[in-house]
This record gives C-alpha cells, structure tokens and sequence, in this order.
C-alpha cells in the first residue's frame, strides 16, 4: 500500500472502504479508502483514472432531450440568462442545451477526441481558462475524476462574478444504489472516479473553498434511472433506444428515493 494521505484534510488515517474492479477489464482491481478524520472515500492509485475509449459521441435521442430539459429546466430560476462556462463538459450535450435555450455557453474539455467532436457541434471550445468572468459554471460529474478537487474549484471560484452559481453534479455513495450494488454501482466507476464524497464530506471540500450549497436537487431523471440499469445489467456505457423506454420504470423509484435524499445522483446550486 502506498502511503495514506487524505486530499480533503491532510490526514493520514485511511481505511480500506471498497476493492472494485474496472468494467471495461474486470481483471483489474482497485482499491477505495475512506478517511476516518474527514470521510471522502479516495482511489488508492490516483494515477489511473484514463477513459479507456469509454466515449459516447452518438446524438442524443428525443427522449434523452426531454430528460435533459426535465432535468435542468428548472435551473432557470437562478439564472435566466448569461454567460456559461461548462468545465469538462465531456461530449456536450449540456452545453448545447444550454446553448439552445439563450446561455452563452464556453466549453473546456481537455480530450482531443471530445474537443474535436464540440468543435463539430459548432460549440465555443477553450483551450486554456483565461481570467474571464461567468454567471453560471457547470461542473457535471466532473470533480469525482480530479485529483486535485479543490485546487480546481479556487481557481474556478476567481471566474464566479460575484452573484454566479456554481452547478455541480455528483455520484451520491450515500444512496442506495450504492448500498444494494456495493462495489458493482455503475457510478463507482473505477478507476476513472477517484473521489467520492462518503456523508458531509462533500460539505467540508466546500468549506475548504468558502461555498456555500444554496439548494440541493435529488430528483434527476437524467442519470439515476441508468444508475440503477447499468448497475444491473452491469452494461458498459450506451443504452438502446428500447432501453431508454424501460428506464421509465425506474422513474417511481428514484422520486421514492429523492424523499429520502438517496438517488444516485445530486445536484447542488453553490454561490460565494
């Protein structure tokens, strides 16, 4: 075992949580551990966190749009208008969204293969963070793959104007498709996820930044049905047409389970 010290607090009292493997080489294993001071759970090699050709470059159905607006819709309410940077925006489909319904919308996306497929998207691609300002950045299940979390989000909190939000996206492993699935939940995701924020960890990464979570939405459509499928059907990444009309069935359990603050999936509004 290498040398235990945790991101979030600096501790070095770690614990085994969770030995999973990778779903594209079920050869290979890694191991998770939680930090008994601050409770983030963190991949032991931090290093191996590559995608693994894991891409999915195919247009969004009609229904995938609909869940997507579903989804994020009701964001408006923060912020009708304005300018968008969308970090690790990944294939794009936010982006475009957002872009579609009047946000001016910035993309940065460090893979060459979804740089080029935004590009053809007509999407504005950075290739560097410049000291611009924005009302709204997204992060959409970005921070689970960072290594340095926190360092990022400081440097983002400098292009928040003053009244911005923050949109972060995250895999819950408080919910309950973590507790059924354990170590086969599509959404651990080893090794390419190598945080994930086990109780109120997630609330002492923002102290670390001075944020604040202004709202938390446990009620996502867009990604917990597929949680519980993928998890399942331990599938790789894409989801046929017909599935996507059986993932309506899931739609009952995860509003049963957004009472109990138990999807798989949270979004959180953050201001300064």
């Amino acid at each position: 075992m290498k040398e235990y010290k945790c991101i979030l607090c600096e501790s070095d009292n770690g614990k085994i949580f969770l030995i999973a493997s990778d779903r594209y080489n079920s050869s290979k294993e890694y191991k998770y551990f939680r930090c008994t001071n601050c409770n983030i759970v963190t991949l032991e090699d931090r290093t191996n966190n590559k995608n693994f050709e894991a891409y999915n470059l195919e247009e969004p159905s009609i229904i995938q749009k609909f869940i997507l607006w579903m989804s994020y819709n009701k964001l408006r309410k923060y912020k009708k208008s304005g300018k968008v940077l969308d970090f690790g925006c990944g294939a794009g489909n936010l982006s475009f969204f957002l872009l579609k319904n009047g946000y001016n919308v910035n993309c940065f996306e460090i893979d060459p293969i979804y740089q080029e497929h935004l590009e053809k998207k007509g999407l504005n691609v950075l290739k560097k963070i410049s000291k611009d300002k924005y009302d709204i950045i997204v992060l959409d299940n970005v921070l689970e793959h960072l290594p340095n979390p926190i360092e990022v989000l400081k440097k983002l909190k400098k292009n928040l104007n003053d009244d911005g939000i923050f949109i972060i996206s995250l895999p819950n492993i408080n919910s309950l498709q973590f507790k059924i699935f354990k170590e086969n939940w599509f959404h651990l995701d080893a090794p390419r996820h190598l945080n994930h924020f086990y109780k109120n960890s997630f609330s002492k990464l923002l102290e670390r930044v001075n944020l604040n979570i202004i709202k938390k939405y446990y009620f996502n459509i867009n990604i917990d049905p597929t949680g519980w499928w993928w998890s399942i059907k331990k599938s790789k990444n894409k989801i046929s047409l017909s599935e996507q009309i059986i993932l309506g069935l899931f739609v009952p359990l995860v509003f049963i389970t957004s009472i109990f603050k138990t999807t798989g999936q949270i979004i959180y509004i953050i201001k300064k």
